[in-house]
């Protein structure tokens, strides 16, 4: 089989003035050692031009090997120095090895697992280099694990491994860092719906959504997870990690300004137009999202506040808590314990459940929530009597042994002691006894 195995150039697209916003964009298809791709490349160079109208400095690297791709996030990390918001868009092979994700640059042979260490670039070394660069927003885009690249490789083999990226622990995962993932962890990404496609499902959904104006990050992104999972009839669902405030992302924006609004029909007569009513209140907080604590979440209090719930006891609270999360589990949003602590993972679940299922974003878990989850009619519950410590039986105090009577035959020479015979009777009868035997 005839293979391509030549490298195209790194392009650097440079300006001399500081960008309030750089991203670096890689695209890898051309793989010398590895199964190369068909529209990684092209994705990247149709999303880097979608940056760029939106106003980012973007540098970009196609088909690049390792030494190229660490070049280029040198670069980004100069480039970044003042900015409010940083970007990086990777389509390629990823691989995961022991929990670990890897992006496999063009010249990786990788024969042996141990070569992921020298010849991958890590994405614990990514998330590095962005935390470097102090950024109100960084985020992180990938559309990769397209397939199993290294088919064939023994030692992939043995690991069983199943074609997709290893989940985020997102409580540890840097702040103010955003990575989307363009399927679910452990599932691979499609490359083409239809041969026809000039772009992945995942991409495509990208640069419809990219450009929408006067929408901030986070509503894209969960845009775009609505669209791949029409796209793909639910074979594909992107995933979302972040930690920490919502707030950078919730007040960045890719495409500047309001919504344009729909003209009026004309009208025969010329009259004079009342101004527009101003959008209702709610409607303004459902396109900003949630306006979440300084910590991340809702306490437990929180959460039901405005809802069916709100005067319910603690003890309720957490049980209906717990089905909750349950459900978000079932769903793929969720991956704690389902133990009714509210937390960072639980809130961002509840978030991206609303969002899919077209329920005002509030997260909280108000009545509309509720009753879309079937769960508007539990009842309060009250928490289990304790149960009542056993008494422990008295200990029986030890009782004096019972006396003995005397074993030494010394004693009875006389005679038993209940005779009623004086005692110099007794010796006298002794004495003659003893006479009469002599």
């Amino acid at each position: 089989m005839k293979t391509l195995r030549f490298i195209l150039p790194v392009l650097l697209t440079f300006t001399l003035h500081a960008a309030d916003r750089v991203a670096l964009v890689i695209g890898n298809d051309a793989y010398q050692h590895a199964r190369p791709l068909e529209t990684a490349v092209n994705d990247a160079s149709a999303v880097a031009g979608a940056l760029q109208k939106l106003g980012f400095e973007t540098l970009t690297a196609s088909n690049a090997g390792l030494e190229s791709m660490i070049e280029a996030l040198d670069t980004l990390r100069v480039k970044a120095a003042g900015a409010r918001a940083v970007l990086v868009y990777y389509a390629g092979h990823g691989i995961e090895s022991n929990g670990t994700n890897y992006l496999v640059p063009v010249d990786a042979k990788l024969e042996r697992e141990l070569q992921l260490r020298t010849q991958a670039l890590s994405m614990d070394s990514l998330l590095e280099e962005l935390k470097r660069m102090n950024v109100p927003a960084r985020m992180v885009i990938l559309d990769c694990c397209r397939d199993n690249p290294l088919e064939g490789r023994s030692w992939l083999a043995t690991r069983g491994s199943s074609g997709g990226l290893a989940t985020l622990d997102q409580d540890t995962l840097n702040e103010a860092t955003l990575v989307v993932y363009s399927a679910s962890p452990g599932k691979p990404a499609l490359d083409r719906m239809q041969d026809r496609d000039a772009h992945s499902p995942f991409t495509q959904a990208l640069l419809d959504e990219l450009p929408q104006p006067g929408i901030h990050s986070f509503e894209v992104f969960g845009r775009v997870e609505e669209s791949v999972i029409k796209t793909t009839a639910g074979k594909q669902k992107p995933r979302l990690f972040y930690n920490g405030s919502t707030l950078p992302f919730r007040e960045f924006r890719f495409a500047q300004g309001a919504t344009a609004p729909q003209a009026p029909a004309p009208s025969p007569a010329v009259v004079q137009s009342a101004p527009p009513a101003p959008a209702p209140a709610e409607a303004v907080a459902a396109e900003a999202g949630p306006a979440l604590p300084a910590r991340g979440y809702f306490d437990l209090q929180a959460l039901y506040e405005g809802g069916p719930y709100s005067g319910y006891n603690s003890y309720s609270r957490t049980r209906i808590l717990t089905q909750v999360q349950e459900v978000l589990k079932k769903q793929g949003l969720y991956t704690s314990s389902a133990d009714g602590t509210p937390g960072p993972g639980t809130q961002r679940a509840l978030i991206a459940w609303q969002r899919a299922h077209a329920v005002p974003v509030s997260g909280r878990l108000d009545t509309t929530t509720l009753k879309a989850l079937n769960l508007d009619a539990v009842r309060e519950q009250q928490a289990p009597a304790p149960k009542p410590v056993a008494a422990r039986p008295a200990t029986p105090r030890p009782q004096p042994a019972a006396s003995r009577q005397p074993t030494n035959p010394a004693v009875y020479l006389i005679g038993p002691p209940a005779s009623s015979e004086s005692l110099d009777e007794q010796f006298r009868r002794a004495a003659t006894k003893f006479e009469q035997k002599r």
